[in-house]
């Protein structure tokens, strides 16, 4: 039935069943508003949606208020519909201040993406769980569980949390890794520990407690395992009666009734007869109500301790005997050194007096007692140092100047005592704070009983000369770095010419090594033709009758080359006047005479290659410019089809010229494009069919339709030109085969190279790739110029060449063409046998 087709009784009666459903739901809102009602309110964009919980739905809603987890119902856009009580009391808000706000009011701030993040997986997969914090309204954070799952109630989608209160679980994990913490402690501790129950039993021991009992005892009362007495006890009291022993004896009672020990020294002897001394500390342990539930003891090995006490004492005694002989010697002693004081006196004066002498010394000169105490200090210490002999005397030497030793300072004195002596450089630091560099001399000396009493130290500040040194050093670091980033060989030798130094650069044009040529004269390294005037002019410059060396040489290199160098020497003078050596450098120059040479050549060829055409330009015009032909109409014609085709014969070869200059510098880029073979061979046939024809030449056509990644016009400018050579130098009736072929693996490439006479080509190439050919009957090529022919103006026959119009050019911008498509081009040919010209390009599968 649609809205058209309601007859009068039949919307009668559907206005009647509207008006009752209005009334129940206007009833509804009223019992929702007063509160009779639980309902679901949903915005949406037809208005608010109410959904009301059924009679039946009334079981479940007591479930869910019962539940000790939270239960939260949503809005797709996080507002609470819905909240039970354990909610409310989980957050500890009133139940109507939860409804009606947003869930993530109460999430964690830091965790709010996580609630987000949960939301969005549920929207996808239905419901999510995960872990996060709430927060209660005394800013308490509540670890929790949630279960969240979407459901649809009258095509409204609205969300279901269930809130699951981790706190105690939590809190059981800690107490668990309490346990196992408490545990590892007791495995890993180094004291014998035991920890007992209230009523006096062993419930848990270290393992160096086992050890000391001599195995595990779980559960034993402590009392009967151990026997702990304490050490003020004499056992050897004979006979020492039960009482004495049961009071001086240890009991875990004593501390499950509160009383704690602290260092308290206690023995036991072992069932074994083994005994220890032991430091006893004990305490109860309480609950967090104060209650004793059990003690902890701590038992300390003390045996070795106790038995080097006993040693100690007897030591003690011994000591208090050899000091009283000791004493009785040291009086007799007394009586020595007053008449040995006198001598000391007048020793003084000696000594006084030498004192006087030391002052005037420009070194510093101290003495220093065998504990590095500083006895002596000269007036040439105060001035290299800036430390008076008030502030120096008294001083730890090596402390004062904070002196930096080459060696350890037990090895000094270790040469000291071994040699009498010892000899280095020390680097001080002076009153102000500035390095001093000195060369030190130590001498031990010692009294006339041949025993050490101090050291004499002399130290001659050498700061100036270290750092002319080190500036000298830096010098020829700075020298050394800059030659070996030269692209240029540079030398060094001393005043005869012999090797010093040689850069990098050096070693690499006369592939020599530094060890090689170390102490060699530089001329026996260099195997240059006319070695003699090389040796003269080496000997004006050290008679001094010739002040550089400049000369260009011829030279064998290792490889059997010959190659050319530019050699330059100069002397090296200390302030201008002493000389200290030479330095040379050697530039090689090989490939500038190699450019040289051809730039010589090619102005040459090209001179020639010009001249000719404008030889017979210049003749033809010069004849008609004259007249001599005026009367002749038919030679005088003769002479403008000379002049025109030596013009078009100049054009080409300038064109040709301009062309392959492009391509070999760079300036001209190929753009590649997928192209059919078939095509570039058919058009480029049919441009040169009339020229063929004029000849008498059949052009045959073998192209199968492959795509190659090339520059079309290049490609046909490659193919015409081998046509064009192809017809010019083949014999009237005969044909010239133009095709390509796929090599699509190395066993195709192998079946067909094994026809070729060059197979080197074939190491550069990896298939996939076309092969083309163009194949002639003409009168062929040397097999030994099949490699030079694609050189500049490179021919076979010149002159034959010229009367066909050819310029020795179209073969060399072949080649460059086909390498910039990444290709090989070659000939394949004999005298007589025709010639074969094969080149290949990449397919577009390569690209």
């Amino acid at each position: 039935m649609t809205q058209f087709n309601y007859s009068p009784e039949e919307l009668s009666q559907e206005i009647k069943s509207l008006r009752a459903k209005l009334t129940i739901a206007e009833d509804t809102l009223q019992a929702i508003h007063q509160g009779e009602v639980d309902a679901f309110v949903i915005a949406t964009s037809d208005g608010d949606q109410v959904f009301t919980l059924q009679s039946g739905d009334y079981t479940y809603r007591l479930l869910i208020e019962e539940m000790c987890e939270g239960a939260v119902i949503i809005t797709s856009d996080g507002w609470i519909l819905y909240a039970n009580k354990a909610f409310a009391n989980l957050v500890k808000y009133p139940l109507e201040k939860v409804i009606g706000s947003p869930f993530h009011k109460f999430v964690l701030n830091q965790d709010v993406n996580i609630f987000q993040g949960l939301m969005k997986k549920q929207d996808q997969e239905s419901s999510s769980i995960g872990e996060l914090s709430l927060l209660d309204s005394n800013k308490h954070q509540l670890p929790v569980y949630l279960a969240t799952n979407k459901f649809k109630i009258d095509n409204h989608y609205i969300n279901s949390i269930i809130v699951t209160d981790l706190t105690e679980k939590k809190q059981n994990e800690e107490v668990i890794a309490s346990e196992k913490f408490a545990r590892s402690i007791l495995e890993q501790a180094g004291d014998s520990i035991a920890v007992c129950s209230k009523l006096g039993k062993i419930i848990r021991t270290s393992q160096v407690f086992n050890n000391l009992c001599g195995n595990n005892y779980p559960f034993e009362n402590f009392d009967d395992l151990l026997s702990l007495f304490y050490s003020k006890l004499d056992i050897n009291i004979n006979p020492v009666s039960a009482e004495i022993i049961i009071e001086n004896r240890f009991s875990i009672n004593t501390v499950l009734q509160g009383k704690s020990y602290r260092g308290v020294e206690v023995y036991y002897q072992r069932n074994d007869g083994e005994y220890f001394d032991l430091l006893l500390n004990a305490c109860p342990l309480l609950n967090s109500m104060g209650e004793i539930t059990g003690a902890i003891i701590n038992l300390t090995d003390i045996t070795e301790r106790k038995r080097q006490e006993a040693e100690l004492h007897q030591a003690k005694l011994e000591l208090e005997i050899r000091v009283a002989e000791r004493t009785a010697e040291l009086t007799n002693l007394n009586k020595n050194l007053s008449l040995t004081l006198d001598k000391l006196e007048q020793n003084q004066e000696i000594l006084w007096e030498q004192s006087q002498l030391l002052d005037l010394a420009h070194d510093t000169i101290l003495t220093q007692d065998l504990n590095s105490v500083i006895t002596f200090w000269n007036n040439g210490g105060e001035q290299m140092y800036g430390w008076t002999k008030a502030e120096a005397i008294g001083k730890v030497a090596h402390v004062l100047l904070q002196t930096q030793f080459p060696i350890p300072i037990s090895e000094i004195h270790a040469q000291l005592i071994n040699n009498g002596y010892w000899e280095g450089e020390l680097i001080h630091i002076d009153k102000n704070g500035i390095l001093v560099n000195v060369a030190s001399r130590w001498v031990l000396q010692k009294d006339e009983c041949r025993k050490q009493i101090k050291i004499l130290e002399i130290n001659n500040d050498i700061t100036q000369q270290k750092q002319r040194k080190q500036a000298l050093q830096d010098s020829e670091s700075k020298f050394r770095s800059l030659s070996e980033c030269l692209p240029i060989g540079v030398f060094l030798t001393d005043n005869q010419g012999k090797y010093t130094y040689i850069n990098p650069c050096y070693e690499n044009i006369f592939e020599v090594t530094m060890a090689e040529v170390i102490g060699k004269n530089w001329l026996e390294i260099i195997h240059a033709e006319h070695e003699n005037d090389l040796y003269n002019q080496w000997l004006k410059m050290l008679t001094y009758t010739q002040k550089d060396f400049n000369q260009e040489i011829c030279y064998l290199h290792k490889n059997g080359k010959t190659c050319y160098a530019r050699v330059q020497l100069a002397p090296m003078l200390i302030n201008g006047v002493k000389l200290s050596g030479y330095i040379g450098t050697v530039e090689d120059i090989t490939e500038i005479r190699a450019v040289e040479k051809m730039k010589r050549d090619f102005i040459s060829i090209v001179s020639h290659e010009l001249r000719t055409p404008l030889t017979a330009i210049h003749g033809s015009l010069g004849l008609l410019a004259g007249k001599v032909y005026d009367k002749n109409p038919d030679k005088r014609n003769q002479m403008l089809d000379i002049a025109n085709s030596q013009t078009e014969r100049l054009v080409r070869l300038v064109n040709d010229i301009l062309v392959l200059e492009k391509l070999e510098s760079g300036h001209t880029t190929l753009i590649k494009q997928a192209c059919d073979a078939a095509q570039l061979i058919t058009y480029s046939a049919d441009t040169m069919q009339v020229e063929a024809e004029k000849q008498h030449i059949t052009l045959n056509i073998k192209a199968l339709p492959m795509e190659v990644w090339a520059n079309s016009d290049a490609i046909i400018q490659t193919l015409t030109n081998l046509l064009s050579n192809a017809i010019k130098f083949s014999s009237p009736h005969t044909s010239i085969l133009v095709s390509n072929t796929l090599i699509d693996s190395k066993e195709t490439e192998a079946k067909i190279s094994s026809h070729f006479g060059n197979l080197s080509v074939f190491n550069s190439l990896t298939p996939p790739y076309i092969l083309f050919q163009v194949q002639d009957q003409g009168q062929g090529i040397p097999t030994d110029k099949l490699e030079s022919i694609f050189g500049w103006f490179q021919q076979v026959d010149a002159s034959n060449a010229r009367e066909k119009g050819g310029t020795g050019l179209g073969l060399a911008i072949c080649q460059r063409i086909i390498h910039q498509h990444g290709g090989q081009i070659w000939a394949e040919s004999g005298l007589g046998q025709g010639s074969t010209f094969f080149f290949t390009l990449p397919l577009v599968t390569n690209k």
